[in-house]
């Protein structure tokens, strides 16, 4: 199971309350149609998170690539977004057992009412403390909080 998290590029290019569902589930599609099986996929206005069951037919950072692409393809050809939309450049991606499936798909569909109360980056931050991952300042996202 993948745990995949990545951001928006620019403020005023934010994921809309009113059509971000939209975007959600053309995320999930995204990932059946490459073979995976998406079990959460959701966010707020600066960031996605995606947990799904991986088919290692691919290598992550191509899955990654080409579903931002696609994402963003989709966000600006249905003019979602009344700015130029992108992504920023790079992701998170944290690797979990069978153990934490039902625990993180509700972290993953609690993403509005987790926001409430935490930024983004508190959020990033405290899973990276939560899986030990050491990192560099340079590498993480450049937060819009």
């Amino acid at each position: 199971y993948l745990h995949i998290v990545f951001a928006v590029k620019n403020r005023d290019a934010l994921l809309e309350k009113a059509w971000r569902h939209r975007l959600f589930e053309y995320i999930s599609k995204s990932l059946k149609a490459r073979g995976h099986y998406a079990l959460a996929v959701n966010g707020h206005v600066d960031h996605v998170h995606l947990f799904f069951n991986y088919s290692c037919e691919e290598l992550i950072s191509d899955l990654v690539r080409e579903i931002k692409k696609s994402a963003n393809k989709f966000i600006n050809e249905n003019n979602l977004s009344k700015f130029k939309f992108e992504w920023q450049s790079g992701y998170g991606v944290i690797s979990c057992g069978y153990k934490d499936v039902d625990r993180i798909i509700k972290y993953v569909k609690d993403q509005e009412v987790h926001h409430q109360k935490n930024s983004f980056r508190s959020e990033y931050l405290k899973m990276l403390d939560d899986y030990q991952i050491e990192f560099k300042k340079e590498y993480v996202f450049q937060f819009l909080d």
